[in-house]
């Protein structure tokens, strides 16, 4: 229960909007071969260099050493902003790093229905269709609030409280145990790094609609 008293409270402020200067800044602090979260930052040949498009790279710890789960270690992005690339490049790999960072002790086994007046109902987000669960090769079954999750805590803004939530829905990759009902995959989409909370958020936001946007679309 510990890791609820580090979320009471969340107040959100207005900042002025960063920039990539303010990335690499902080990444200077995160860099180092020996004990840094990001190893290296470099610089990858690209075709694309001939139309000014540049693609860089940074390569993540080896998490193995201190977490269950490892997912890709390297990220990268391309702008045709040198810097820019760099930058996000960064964020993107902190980003990983957070998802793929977590402690199995922190976790609370439950059922949903146990614990409902603290937790996020799993049904409240994207799940699969009926005529998913009804094909003979799907191998997920519907959720139940009797279904045992491993549960970590978050923070709702809307509720302005802390929330248990799915583990499996916070963190990429998640390794499925035994005693734990497997109601879907492990996914990004929504987890944002930014130089402030307030700007995490946003970025989070903008994703989940442009998902949603393309799944319409499609």
């Amino acid at each position: 229960m510990k890791v609820r008293a580090y979320l009471m409270k969340i107040v959100l402020q207005n900042h002025p909007k960063s920039n990539f200067k303010e990335t690499l800044i902080k990444a200077k602090l995160l860099t180092g071969r020996k004990n840094g979260v990001i190893q290296s930052i470099f610089e990858e040949d690209s075709e694309l260099l001939w139309h000014n498009v540049f693609h860089y790279s940074a390569a993540l710890t080896n998490v193995l050493h201190f977490s269950p789960e490892c997912w890709d270690r390297y990220s990268s992005s391309t702008s045709t902003n040198k810097n820019l690339a760099k930058a996000r490049s960064i964020g993107e790999a902190i980003e990983r790093y957070c998802l793929s960072v977590y402690d199995e002790n922190d976790f609370i086994l439950s059922n949903y229905a146990k614990i409902k007046k603290e937790a996020i109902n799993p049904s409240d987000f994207g799940l699969f269709s009926e005529t998913q669960y009804s094909k003979n090769n799907f191998n997920i079954s519907r959720f139940s609030v009797y279904n045992k999750l491993h549960w970590v805590w978050g923070y709702s803004l809307m509720k302005e409280k802390p929330v248990l939530l799915p583990a499996c829905f916070v963190f990429v990759p998640y390794k499925v145990k035994n005693e734990v009902f497997f109601i879907r995959e492990s996914i990004s989409t929504g987890a944002a790094c930014g130089n402030t909370i307030e700007e995490a958020i946003l970025s989070g936001i903008y994703e989940v609609v442009e998902r949603d946007a393309f799944m319409i679309w499609w």
